[in-house]
């Protein structure tokens, strides 16, 4: 028929261990974590990067995020498909449209700075950030509120999953392991690298259940946990009780992967291995801050180079060069001009 999709499937290689977010993710919408294999670049050898002493302290969220949920999603969960809620979660990933007013009001309380640009004109540069903030507000605002709104119907799955991992980790039938963060800081500062990337097992009546499982951290009275994560096989072992049954679907082999048997129309691709997303404003602030000091780039491709180095060192994130060029090209054509 004209109207059949094949949709291929591939198997995926689990990680020997998981992101606690993920693992309360996989229990709560289904979505499996995978194996990030790479080579040391101190031998041939493949290494998975999760929990890689070498990757550390760069790895202890996990380094790919789903920017929003797909249809295959809302299907397995029984939640009825919203279908402005993809276009408005397309535009508004990255934007942190709630932080939008604190930010309009950051620049509004600057001192005006005025500069000349290249091309002779004078420019305020923080009315200009505050306008341009403000207009995307207007536009951002009423997208955000379906996207918040649809979302807002996956939160108690999340709820569930978690009561499930808390139950099994409370009782000490799933084990979870961290890195001790002042042994960690202390031996990386000594050089002692691998050492400091040893994972301990915690206590667990440590962890109480109301805490943010999402950033993968624990704060104590008298220490710091990050990276917490949960073997993959527990999860398998204890699949019955934590794992929803989807719906039944037959699929035939083809060579290393399967092929879907009927005519259901392909999910919505999610956009799986986009890095965490850099907050640009952030960036913007750091801009205006380099002309407030005098220190600005001569041009403009050494300014984008001194914002990444930046956002490496300051907010954790490694944007690209063509990122920042699209993310700052209103700034960045005010400061050196159109070219």
């Amino acid at each position: 028929m004209a109207d059949e999709t094949i949709v291929f499937l591939i198997q995926v290689e689990l990680p020997t261990f998981c992101y606690l977010s993920e693992a309360v993710e996989w229990v709560a919408v289904g979505r499996v974590p995978q194996a990030q294999w790479d080579t040391d670049g101190k031998s041939d050898e493949p290494v998975d990067q999760r929990f890689y002493w070498r990757e550390m302290p760069d790895n202890f969220e996990p380094a790919f995020i789903y920017p929003w949920f797909d249809r295959a999603e809302f299907d397995y969960l029984g939640i009825p498909i919203v279908e402005d809620y993809f276009s408005a979660a397309q535009r508004c990933y990255g934007e942190f449209v709630h932080d939008l007013p604190t930010r309009i009001q950051e620049y509004e309380s600057k001192e005006d700075f005025l500069y000349v640009r290249e091309d002779g004109k004078t420019q305020n540069l923080y009315v200009s950030l505050a306008d341009e903030s403000r207009q995307n507000l207007q536009e951002l605002l009423p997208l955000q509120e379906i996207v918040d709104s649809t979302e807002s119907q996956f939160w108690r799955f999340y709820e569930i999953a978690w009561a499930k991992l808390f139950q099994l980790l409370a009782t000490g039938q799933i084990e979870c392991s961290a890195i001790n963060k002042e042994r960690f800081e202390r031996l990386y500062d000594d050089d002692r690298y691998e050492e400091a990337g040893q994972f301990h097992n915690l206590d667990l009546s440590l962890i109480p259940i109301g805490f943010d499982w999402k950033q993968n951290s624990l704060e104590t009275a008298d220490r710091g946990w990050a990276s917490l994560r949960i073997r993959t096989a527990d999860i398998i072992t204890h699949r019955a009780g934590l794992l929803r049954l989807g719906e039944a679907v037959s699929v035939e082999r083809v060579g290393a992967g399967f092929v879907l048997v009927g005519s259901k129309p392909a999910p919505l691709r999610r956009q799986r291995g986009r890095p965490h997303e850099v907050n640009w404003e952030e960036l913007k602030l750091q801009l205006g801050k380099l002309i407030e000091h005098g220190s600005i780039p001569e041009t403009k491709e050494s300014c984008i180079y001194s914002l990444i180095v930046f956002a490496e060192k300051t907010l954790g994130r490694s944007p690209s060069r063509s990122s920042v060029q699209r993310n700052l090209n209103h700034e960045l054509r005010l400061i050196y001009g159109p070219k």
